[in-house]
């Protein structure tokens, strides 16, 4: 790093961190004010990653924003608009994570874990701060890390799920449509379980553990299609690191690049692309610790914080490019909703059946009911009978025909409602399919009276 390029870089920060304290010893402070405050310096942690002691100092005055948001909230109810509370919350976790207060994390954790338990974003974040927690040498780290990966309860009665649990969660949900994060945070998951297991068979020298690690990572090479290159290249960098653990002499991850050579179904339709206005289940991805604060872009990106203010300095400090961290912090944007619950995965059906995936689909639609109304014509015809069900069955296709998007619409209207908005829609919809099966069966003896008479 060039010594003309590391002043300018001091200098406005400095210009930048004198600006911001005189906002913030202002009086007349917003909601909106305090978040800017508080992400620009959080920004600004990151990018001194390479000076621990300055990055420090950010996530401190970070921390004070934030904490002033939630002691206003507390006084007058109604300081933090909509329902804010739980991303601002979670924004104060990452900071004391950052500053090394974890048991202060993990007390402010406990009760969102507590009326949150199944968000895949809070559990992401309790796992992580665990995992960060036995990383930093703090207390017993070889129990954290197993903490991290198989879960916990806390005093309150709220569970830590782990690694193990979200991967297979995400596993399982992650091409829920209008949630392209989840796949994300899948691989995340699934790495961060991988490491987890390594450093703990490291910490207490087990190499069946390591092996077992090792396991994971080709088991996940073996049964994914098509991993995108950075993520092959993070967990081959693992795998191979894995194998020097052990003392072999390391190969790199096998891949899979079609369908053809993957022992896993991959009939799952492709992800649909997020349009930016859609924010209503959208988390933001906050790394833990990146880019290296000695390059140009560095300057640009703090000169234009001072220019066009909050949204650049969510954009470029809580989204910018550059080198990946281990453990990213998946967290709500303080500027949206806490994203609908994602419940743990059902046990499978022992028949799974077309037709009821049909009928949530596009409830009130009934196959059955068409074909008995077209039974009279089709008995007076015996020969084409097989062709009229079949004409009758692409008629009643083209009734629920749904393009891609509008079912990718439904689903995600779906995931945004409340449990008692589901249950509402289920009762409404057992309801209708009542009053039309009461409709069919008064309407049933008229074509047998009418066969009678012939």
């Amino acid at each position: 790093k060039a010594a003309g390029d590391t002043k300018r870089i001091d200098d406005v920060r400095k210009s930048l961190e004198t600006f911001l304290t005189d906002i913030f010893k202002r009086k007349d402070q917003t909601y909106g004010s305090l978040v800017w405050i508080g992400e620009t310096y959080y920004g600004m942690g990151q990018g001194a990653s390479e000076d621990p002691a300055v990055a420090r100092g950010y996530y401190d005055k970070a921390a004070a924003a934030f904490e002033e948001i939630l002691k206003r909230q507390a006084a007058t109810g109604d300081f933090i608009p909509g329902d804010f509370q739980v991303g601002i919350t979670l924004r104060l976790v990452n900071c004391k994570r950052e500053q090394g207060e974890y048991e202060a994390a993990l007390k402010l954790l406990a009760p969102i874990l507590k009326e949150k338990e199944k968000s895949p974003e809070v559990q992401f974040e309790a796992a992580n701060l665990l995992q960060t927690w036995a990383s930093s040498g703090q207390g017993d780290n070889s129990k954290k890390y197993m903490d991290a990966i198989n879960g916990m309860e806390l005093e309150n009665g709220a569970v830590i799920k782990g690694w193990n649990y979200l991967a297979r969660l995400l596993q399982n949900s992650m091409d829920t449509p209008g949630r392209e994060d989840l796949k994300e945070m899948y691989y995340d998951a699934q790495y961060n379980k991988v490491e987890s297991l390594q450093k703990y068979a490291i910490a207490v020298n087990d190499a069946e553990k390591l092996e077992r690690a090792k396991s994971e990572i080709n088991v996940l090479g073996q049964i994914s299609v098509d991993l995108p290159d950075d993520v092959w290249e993070r967990f081959n960098k693992l795998y191979r690191q894995i194998q020097v653990d052990m003392g072999e002499d390391p190969q790199d991850l096998a891949r899979r690049v079609s369908a053809s050579e993957t022992v896993a179904a991959n009939d799952a339709t492709p992800l649909e692309t997020e349009t930016p206005a859609d924010t209503s289940q959208k988390v933001a991805q906050q790394p833990v610790a990146q880019a290296t604060g000695g390059s140009n872009t560095m300057i640009i990106v703090l000169l234009l914080l001072v220019g066009v203010g909050g949204a650049a300095a969510f954009y470029f400090f809580g989204m910018k490019p550059g080198k990946k961290s281990t453990r990213p912090s998946y967290q709500l944007a303080t500027n949206v909703t806490m994203p609908a619950d994602i419940p743990a995965p059902a046990p499978a059906s022992p028949k799974p059946s077309r037709s009821a995936s049909s009928k949530s689909a596009a409830p009130g639609v009934s196959v059955e009911k068409s074909r008995s109304k077209a039974e009279p014509e089709k008995s007076k015809t015996r020969q084409p009978t097989e062709k009229t069900d079949s004409d009758k069955s692409e008629s009643g296709k083209e009734k629920r025909k749904l393009t891609p998007e509008q079912i990718a619409a439904r689903k995600a209207k779906l995931a945004q409602m409340s449990p008692e908005e589901i249950a509402a829609r289920k009762a409404a919809i057992a309801k209708k399919k009542a009053a039309q099966a009461k409709q069919q069966k008064q309407s049933r003896p008229r074509p047998e009276n009418e066969s009678q008479d012939s």
